[in-house]
Parts: structure tokens; sequence; C-alpha cells
């Protein structure tokens, strides 16, 4: 083998390694854009099962109006039968009631209170003891 033999062989050699370890790079660039395609359409389902639940939860049958003002009527009854004011809770007083989603319990609805200062009661018995401290 001569000198010129050699350095043809090292010279192909380079030409191979450096073909190889481009075809690498396009199959690890090609790798990356595939794996960003799938993140981004995963993000852009979880948008859009997100906006599907916020919808759902703004045209929620039980969330009317009437229902709402029922629960808020019940109470105004239930505060009146422990000697409280029930005008009270006409005074900027609101509720919201929420389906659950999730567990044994799925479908159930829970009613939430908000005083006129934003405080949440999550039932009768701890507006009406809010409501007895302050006539006590």
């Amino acid at each position: 083998m001569t000198a010129g033999t050699f350095h043809m062989r090292l010279d192909t050699c380079q030409v191979e390694k450096a073909a190889g370890s481009e075809a690498r790079e396009q199959e690890r660039a090609s790798r990356h854009e595939a794996r960003d395609a799938e993140m981004k359409e995963r993000r852009e389902t979880r948008e859009a099962e997100r906006e599907e639940r916020r919808h759902a939860r703004l045209t929620d049958p039980c969330n009317t109006d009437g229902q709402r003002i029922e629960a808020l009527s019940k109470i105004q009854a239930y505060v009146s039968s422990l000697g409280g004011d029930p005008e009270v809770l006409l005074g900027g007083w609101s509720c919201r009631i929420e389906r659950r989603r999730l567990g044994n319990s799925m479908g159930q609805t829970d009613v939430y209170y908000f005083s006129e200062s934003g405080k949440k009661f999550r039932s009768k018995l701890e507006i009406g003891r809010c409501q007895l401290a302050v006539y006590l």
C-alpha cells in the first residue's frame, strides 16, 4: 500500500463519518420536530378541553338564576328560624351551584354561598354560626 492509497482511504473514511454524522443530525432534528409537534398538539388539546369544561360550567342547567334564588331563600328561612334577620342576606349575598365531576358522587351539586365581603360558606350551619355571632 502506497502513501497515496493510505491517504485516500483516510479521506474516504472521513467522508463516510461526515455523511453518517449528517444523517444522525437529520434524524435527531426530525425526532425533535416530531416531539415538538406532538407537544403542541397535546397543549392545544388540553386548552380545548379546558375551554369545553369552562363552557359546560357556565351553561350548566343547575346554575340558573332560579335555582340560585331558591338556594338563597332557603338560607333566609334558616337564618329566620334561628332568630336572625333574613333581610341581611339580601344585601349582596350570592351563591354558586357546582356539579361534581368525579368520584362516586359525580353529578351531585354543591352550593357555595358568598357574603358581601366575599367570605365563602359551604353550608347553612356555617352561615347560621356567622349570623348568630353577629347578633349575640
